[in-house]
């Protein structure tokens, strides 16, 4: 799990980064600000707790926040984890305590101000990600409850048991740690939202310290502040990180335009990461395992003029028979990515997306030369 890795490899809590100090410091300043003076802004991450659950966790008057476990350990691990997946700095956690009208143990997440998720926690529980019949096997009762990053439902355990369980091996999370699961999820689900113009244009200040010469190069010579901040949502959306940002930015150098849309940017782009991609992917397996996309589908895709043209129930067929293919392939364990061409790569992810969001969809342009290609499927 991603919060146990990172708690492995930082020996401190890692301090913000230029933009979420001066975010906190923005949204700080404003609690204290006259009305009309204060921005024209919302806080961009925020959790409302019910008064029950911001008692225990510690969030109460007089209590500072670096001893509490959700503000000063667990969130600042989660954003440095999501940073290494992703790229995307996500900003600090506004907090909410006691709001009256939730239920004892529900919170409520937060994207700029707007409702994202709903939940409820038990402060005298913990959960384990493996399913009820497993916690038993161990002789400690355990109720289904919903596993915060999705997928088979979780065991809920009485706090006294997680000793017992730790003991044997499973991993146990308090009620502060199964809040931010729920938040990773919601981030990862999101993270093009935190990459507005105000963000982009810290990105690039940022590169612009480290490679002046490049950027001078990229933006706004070869693409907009617009354009560059379009073309990051759409890897992330995708689940490409954008960490390596030296090489997104010398693709856009050498291909950008204005007359170019962001999303022929982005397959540009990826295509110089094919390395990463692969990685992603197959890890430092010698071999990629695909599925690969029929000819007869890709025709389909495309009408007699070139253009994307799908009829509803002809896209239910495609999705099903991609879901079809893939399914024995992932029954036997394997996570493979679905290739295709890359005159329609990006047209089959937005079929896909929201039935089959797991699977990675890849061009062969995408796959680095030396990549041994492993059909399992058409």
């Amino acid at each position: 799990l991603i919060l146990v890795w990172v708690a492995s490899q930082l020996a401190a809590v890692t301090e913000p980064g230029t933009f979420e100090q001066q975010l906190a410091a923005k949204i700080e300043t404003q609690r204290g600000s006259a009305p009309d003076k204060q921005a024209p802004s919302v806080p961009p991450l925020g959790i409302d707790l019910d008064p029950t659950l911001s008692e225990a966790l510690g969030l109460r008057e007089g209590v500072d926040d670096s001893d509490v476990e959700l503000l000063a350990v667990l969130m600042p691990q989660l954003r440095e984890a999501l940073y290494l997946e992703t790229g995307v700095r996500f900003p600090p956690l506004f907090v909410r305590a006691g709001v009256a009208g939730l239920a004892p143990g529900e919170f409520v997440v937060r994207v700029n101000d707007v409702p994202v998720l709903r939940e409820r926690v038990s402060p005298d529980s913990c959960i384990a990600l493996v399913s009820p019949a497993e916690v038993r096997r161990y002789g400690v009762e355990a109720r289904p409850a919903k596993n915060p990053l999705g997928g088979a439902t979780a065991a809920l355990v009485p706090a006294h048991d997680k000793a017992v369980l730790e003991a044997s091996g499973l991993t146990t999370w308090s009620a502060a740690g199964a809040i931010a699961l729920f938040i990773a999820t919601q981030l990862r689900l999101r993270a093009p939202q935190f990459l507005g113009l105000t963000e982009v244009n810290e990105i690039v200040n940022r590169m612009e310290s480290a490679y002046p010469a490049l950027v001078r190069e990229t933006v706004p010579k070869a693409v907009s502040l617009t354009q560059l901040a379009a073309v990051l949502r759409i890897l992330v959306e995708e689940r490409v990180s954008i960490r390596d940002m030296k090489s997104i930015f010398e693709a856009l150098a050498t291909h950008g335009s204005p007359d170019v849309s962001p999303d022929d940017l982005a397959e540009r782009v990826r295509q110089s990461l094919s390395t990463q991609l692969a990685f992603a992917h197959a890890g430092l397996e010698a071999s990629v395992p695909v599925v690969l996309l029929d000819w007869t589908i890709e025709d389909t895709l495309f009408g007699s003029d070139g253009s994307f043209t799908i009829e509803p129930e002809v896209a239910r067929s495609i999705v099903d028979a991609i879901r079809d293919a893939i399914r024995p392939v992932v029954a036997a364990g394997i996570r493979p990515a679905l290739v295709t061409s890359a005159s329609i790569r990006r047209r089959v992810f937005e079929l896909i997306r929201h039935e089959l969001r797991p699977v990675t969809v890849l061009s062969f342009e995408e796959l680095p030369p030396d990549a041994i290609i492993q059909p399992l499927g058409r």
